[in-house]
């Protein structure tokens, strides 16, 4: 019973988490329709910045309800979330006081989109809070109200993002949406944590706010800088060039909603069996283990990827209005580094308890990546960031590696199933081929040309993987169950 609550817990954060990703990609969409490119980079900018602002000041401060709150009485685990929502709102002060102050200045500075600070000072207020919420949800046996706060706080940020830009309203106008916005999620936050404590009498946390912010600060430190290394390429181009060339970099530079939901649904769901083998000390069954996973999610990852490789120019051509074309080449580059993101490589770090360790991989992969992007966006121009981005991949999986080859007592090459991967790099290359064959030579236009590229390239895979017998009856059903999350459930078994 314990199993399959876990598994149905889990497979709620797998779509709140692939709800999220395919909202990352849809708003920029239909942003681009609506507005120059000026402002759509001016917004895309904005937003990366509040971004990378929240995660650096909350240094994930939501993971202390997950960790303190189990096994508690209900007055303590009353205290112990109002205390952390307050810690929260205090983060978020700083937060709105820090962009008023930056913008005004830059503003009288004429700093172009810092100036833009200002008008999202009260976003942080709400936001920044409401980010407690599914944890919370979750511990307390509501998994169902976390799924439905997730979706909800995704549709509430869309819609006040794109309702006044469809009415013909500024960015400006935008802004202060997404303000209102916020500020009604902090609201909505704020009653549904004391209305989940209803009839519960306040006490004084046991947990103090040092002693908060103590536990979080390493778990912080992990996520700071795997959000800056995700966004040194944004950070490159934000630096080296205009707004309106940031537009058409931002158009391109994204993955499949599902390739990263995959990796983290596939963390989700084997955490749990990773961290029994490894405290049965089991280290190899652990490894073998999360190489099968690997072979298999590649049969799912890799030609998903390899259709945006080759149709790229046909998905921005349909996505994105005219003057977009140069993202093309950007969503290549990201496509082809998808194809390495087949699983979760830090998974089997924590699960060996060395969570230190996935932090040194990502202070390796983000240093990787300022050295090798930084003198690429100097030389080769607007493509050099995502360049680096894709060399800079390189690194971090021979960190995780090396890593795991220590924690699992067993050499790199038992690590990640590199035979397997690039037999599944072959059996896709012929499609590929054919596919390009079909863009190169048939004058069609881009919906016809995607819809044949794509049916070549699955079809060619399924049927020269067959072939090679690298997909056997087991795979197919491994691709059926993680497309349908069956396997959230069975990870365990």
């Amino acid at each position: 019973m314990a199993k399959s609550v876990e598994a149905y817990r889990a497979g709620i954060l797998v779509y709140g988490q692939f709800a999220a990703k395919l909202a990352e990609v849809l708003v920029p969409i239909v942003v681009a329709r609506l507005v120059s490119k000026t402002d759509f980079g001016i917004l895309g900018e904005v937003l990366l910045i509040y971004s990378t602002a929240a995660v650096v000041l909350t240094v994930n401060l939501p993971a202390v309800v997950s960790f303190y709150l189990p096994k508690r009485p209900d007055e303590e685990r009353y205290a112990i979330a109002s205390r952390a929502l307050n810690v929260m709102f205090g983060i978020a002060v700083v937060c709105s006081v820090a962009f008023v102050a930056t913008g005004l200045f830059a503003g009288a500075q004429g700093e172009g989109v810092l100036g833009h600070l200002w008008a999202v000072a009260l976003f942080p207020l709400g936001d920044i809070p409401s980010r407690i919420l599914p944890n919370l949800l979750i511990v307390e046996g509501r998994a169902k109200a976390a799924g439905v706060a997730g979706a909800i706080r995704a549709i509430a940020l869309m819609v006040a993002v794109l309702l006044p830009l469809a009415l013909g309203y500024g960015i400006q106008t935008a802004f202060f949406s997404l303000s209102v916005a916020g500020l009604v999620l902090g609201a909505g936050t704020w009653w549904v944590v004391h209305h989940t404590y209803r009839g519960i009498a306040a006490t004084t946390s046991p947990i103090t706010t040092r002693k908060m912010v103590s536990f979080a600060l390493p778990l912080g430190a992990q996520e700071i800088v795997a959000n800056l290394n995700n966004h040194v390429d944004k950070y490159l181009i934000l630096f080296f060039f205009s707004e309106a060339v940031y537009a058409e970099y931002q158009a391109g530079s994204w993955q499949v909603p599902l390739i990263p939901s995959l990796a983290y649904a596939i963390g989700v769901a084997y955490a749990p069996l990773f961290a029994i083998l490894y405290k049965e000390g089991k280290k190899v069954a652990a490894i073998q283990t999360w190489r099968r996973q690997a072979l298999g999610s590649m049969l799912i990852v890799v030609p998903i990827a390899a259709i945006f490789v080759v149709s790229a120019e046909e998905i921005i051509a349909l996505l994105f209005p005219a003057g977009y074309a140069p993202a093309a080449d950007v969503l290549r580059i990201y496509s082809v580094l998808s194809m390495g993101r087949i699983t979760a490589f830090g998974t089997i770090l924590v699960a060996a308890g060395r969570p230190n360790l996935v932090l040194r991989a990502g202070v390796v992969s983000f240093l990787a990546n300022v050295l090798i992007s930084t003198p690429l966006v100097m030389t080769v121009g607007f493509l050099g960031p995502a360049i680096g981005t894709l060399l800079a991949f390189i690194p971090q999986v021979a960190i995780y590696m090396y890593f795991m080859s220590i924690c699992s007592d067993v050499s790199m090459r038992q690590t990640f199933p590199m035979k397997g991967y690039l037999q599944t790099l072959a059996i896709c290359a012929p499609g590929c081929a054919a596919a390009v064959a079909i863009k190169l030579t048939c004058p069609w236009g881009a919906g016809a040309l995607l819809a044949a590229e794509a049916a070549t390239v699955v079809l060619s895979f399924a049927v020269v993987g067959i072939l090679t017998r690298r997909i056997l009856g087991e795979d197919w059903r491994f691709v059926a169950d993680w497309l349908t999350l069956r396997s959230i459930s069975r990870a365990g078994d």
